[in-house]
């Protein structure tokens, strides 16, 4: 936000400062009325500067808003890469049990004439997830 609170108008804004009462520069300064000796129209004194207060506050609420905003557009689009994230990491993860799954359907026989002391005979057979053989 580039604009700075103006908190002093805004306190005026919020305490009615500027009042439909009789402008009196001791008593009430923000009174929009005509004063009591018929002097000053507080209107024509208070008038212009309410607005002003009105539109500083207006212009530092509307870029707050807009901070607000981005602020939520960003949150979305880091939650969106997330649910990315989390999807790439669950493809991931399926893939990697897949190749577990053909890992562990390599059947391997050893001959029984291993148990007697003969050399032993190693039939290496690739499966697929099911485990039909492969070729």
């Amino acid at each position: 936000m580039t604009t700075t609170r103006p908190t002093a108008a805004i306190e005026r804004l919020r305490t009615r400062y500027y009042n439909e009462n009789a402008y009196d520069p001791e008593e009430n300064p923000g009174g929009l009325d005509e004063s009591e000796d018929g002097q000053t129209a507080g209107h024509v004194t208070n008038f212009p500067a309410a607005l002003t207060d009105v539109g500083d506050a207006a212009a530092y609420v509307g870029e707050a808003a807009a901070d607000v905003g981005a602020a939520a557009a960003a949150a979305h689009g880091d939650r969106l890469a997330a649910d990315a994230a989390a999807g790439a990491a669950a493809q991931h993860r399926a893939e990697a049990a897949q190749s577990a799954l053909t890992a562990a359907s390599i059947v391997q026989h050893v001959d029984v004439t291993e148990i007697v002391g003969l050399p032993p005979v190693v039939d290496l057979r690739f499966c697929d997830p099911a485990g039909v053989p492969a070729g």
